[in-house]
Parts: structure tokens; C-alpha cells; sequence
């Protein structure tokens, strides 16, 4: 499956404050899924003050992990979205994708938007 990460996920992972999103990525790294992010994410890492963690990520995760850039079509998509600018933004980025992974589900009502335990 390939699977589009939110940001939160990866943090999740970085920081180790939510086990069932470590246990995707791990699950993930080890030949379950195929993982995606956009460079909008690694914006909002670099935000939170987490490069040196993202570069960890991204060596770790090795050939498992894909980035997608954003373009003009994505950003019109997403603001055509009922729903928070950076949410949108992820769930336009992950339309290539099988899943997007996030925790705000709820506040999301769009086909394909999973949680970590959802993730089989």
C-alpha cells in the first residue's frame, strides 16, 4: 500500500509520543507499505525545529521513502477544500497515494484519510 504521511505521524515517530504510529513506520520500513511525504512536510519539520531528525528519517527509511513536490494544480486543489490550509494541502499531495495517514480523521471527512492503527 502506498501511504502518504502527515506530518504529526513522522513527529509521532521522531519523538516517540505515540506507539501506533512507530509501529506503522516500522512495519512500513520493513517491506509492508510503500511511504510518501511532500516537501511540505519537511517545511513544517523544519518549522518545528526537527531537520536534523528529518534527516535522520529520511536516511533511515532509505529507498522506502518517496517525496512528492507540490505544484500549482495541488495547491488549487487544496484550497478548494473545506477543510484546515495545511490538511488540505496534505490531502492534495496524497491523491497518488492509497491512504493518508493523520490523527485528525474527524475534522476530516474525505474518502482515504486513515489513522495509524487503521493501517493494517
Amino acid at each position: 500500500m502506498r501511504l502518504y504521511l502527515d506530518t504529526n505521524v513522522i513527529m509521532d515517530f521522531l519523538l516517540d509520543r505515540h506507539q501506533p504510529s512507530t509501529d506503522l513506520i516500522l512495519r512500513s520500513i520493513a517491506c509492508a507499505h510503500e511511504l510518501f511525504v511532500s516537501d511540505w512536510t519537511f517545511t513544517e519539520l523544519q518549522q518545528q525545529g526537527l531537520m536534523t531528525e528529518t534527516r535522520w528519517f529520511v536516511a533511515f527509511c532509505g529507498r522506502k521513502l518517496s517525496v512528492i513536490v507540490a505544484t500549482h494544480d495541488d495547491m488549487l486543489f487544496a484550497r478548494a477544500l473545506p477543510t484546515h490550509a495545511q490538511d488540505a494541502l496534505h490531502y492534495a499531495l496524497a491523491r497518488s497515494c492509497d491512504a493518508l495517514v493523520m490523527h485528525n480523521v474527524r475534522d476530516f471527512p474525505f474518502p482515504r484519510v486513515v489513522t495509524p492503527r487503521d493501517v493494517k
